[in-house]
């Protein structure tokens, strides 16, 4: 199959040598005819890629077997409508629920950030990691390839859906070291031992989105499956100059309360934490 956008689309129609078909994870050379362009054997029409250029801007398409589908879906489980999108050429795209981000987009790619929180982390050879909010599994894929395990949690199989379709989050199913629960990591963590995790990774949607997972009572199981001396990155987002610098300090006041020591890393826009 080949993964198609609107800058993808603008290479093609530019007739570059080199392009990638699965969003910047491999590169090959297209070969150009008057109507198609073909792509590892696939024949796409230039009304296609037209169209995707000119009218669809930040989608992201499957072209295979002379079918173009967007990656999206509707759930009448969660009332919600799910969407894979990217911003930028060759770039890990990230997954938008009913027009809201789920990941970073402004100054910075959801890769690139995902790295930045597991540097934040540093995990080790040896570390087991727990990922409480799984999403398209970037944070768990990087941390896994510098630690012994990681236990990932997602509640929303929709999600899981479009990450099964991302060319990106394809270590998520593959990679030995990962174990995905499809669970709400409230209840999932209460199954898990006292000090069973070197490092916990805590990413999720806005607080206005999910508030009970910004809970003291969470806090509290994150603080006693993590191991002494281990490590907690917190991802908190962009706050509203309505609550601005009180809303952090009220999730500051609950880590504390729950006997974390914490810093806040502005670079990440979360909080790092020890035990």
């Amino acid at each position: 199959m080949i993964y198609l956008t609107c800058f993808l689309a603008e290479q093609i129609l530019k007739k570059k040598k080199r392009i990638s078909p699965d969003l910047g994870i491999t590169f090959t050379s297209p070969i150009y005819k008057n109507d198609k362009v073909i792509i590892n054997e696939e024949e796409i029409p230039f009304d296609i890629i037209k169209y995707i250029a000119k009218k669809k801007r930040y989608s992201v398409f499957i072209y295979e077997r002379n079918k173009l589908k967007p990656i999206q879906l509707f759930s009448e489980k969660t009332n919600l409508f799910y969407k894979l999108v990217t911003y930028k050429l060759n770039s890990a795209p990230t997954i938008q629920i009913s027009g809201t981000h789920m990941h970073r987009v402004v100054g910075t790619d959801p890769w690139s950030d995902a790295k930045n929180k597991i540097n934040l982390i540093a995990p080790r050879k040896s570390d087991l990691g727990l990922d409480s909010c799984t999403g398209l599994g970037y944070t768990a894929i990087l941390a896994a390839r510098r630690c012994k395990k990681v236990v990932t949690v997602e509640k929303d199989e929709n999600v899981i859906k479009i990450a099964k379709l991302n060319p990106w989050s394809k270590e998520l199913f593959t990679a030995d070291n990962i174990r995905l629960i499809i669970d709400d990591i409230q209840h999932a963590i209460i199954k898990f031992k006292d000090s069973a995790f070197d490092f916990i990774i805590h990413d999720p949607p806005q607080y206005y989105h999910a508030k009970e997972l910004y809970s003291r009572t969470l806090y509290a199981e994150f603080y006693r499956v993590l191991k002494k001396e281990g490590r907690f990155f917190h991802y908190v987002g962009k706050v509203g100059t309505r609550l601005g610098k009180k809303y952090i300090e009220q999730i500051k006041k609950r880590l504390l309360d729950c006997r974390f020591r914490c810093k806040w890393n502005e670079k990440s826009l979360g909080f790092v934490c020890f035990k």
